[in-house]
């Protein structure tokens, strides 16, 4: 459970960095709202990853491949957002229920994701733990 509530802390941070980051490219600059939207995303992407390696999942392991599943987990939990908008604007829904449902099922498949494959554990096996 504080594994959870510290993967919570660490996505309202990393948020609250992107949300910080679009208001300023937003109102400071003349660029697009898509431009300025995925330079803000941009940005956020290492804060999160390093929000969650040292505070959510204290992880030691190398950067290099961790940081390419952090990168595709994200790439996942961005295509489910879409798809759910997708889905459920077709479906006639209200934009509640769409906001809503994208915003629970995003972050638990990227906690998954997290915990199973971007930032897993490896244990150490009986002959690897007596050298």
């Amino acid at each position: 459970m504080t594994r959870l509530f510290r993967f919570a802390v660490s996505g309202i941070l990393a948020a609250a960095w992107f949300g910080l980051v679009l208001h300023v490219l937003l109102t400071e600059t003349p660029w697009s709202r898509a431009l300025c939207g995925a330079l803000a995303y941009a940005s956020a992407m290492p804060v999160g990853y390093l929000l969650h390696r040292r505070f959510t999942f204290r992880s030691n392991a190398p950067m290099v491949g961790e940081m390419g599943r952090f990168l595709g987990s994200s790439a996942a939990g961005m295509a489910l957002a879409s798809g759910i908008t997708q889905a459920l604007t077709a479906w006639h829904l209200p934009p509640t229920w769409t906001t809503l449902m994208a915003s629970v099922c995003t972050p638990a498949l990227t906690y998954v994701l997290s915990v199973l494959w971007v930032f897993r554990q490896r244990r150490k096996t009986s002959a690897t733990a007596s050298r």
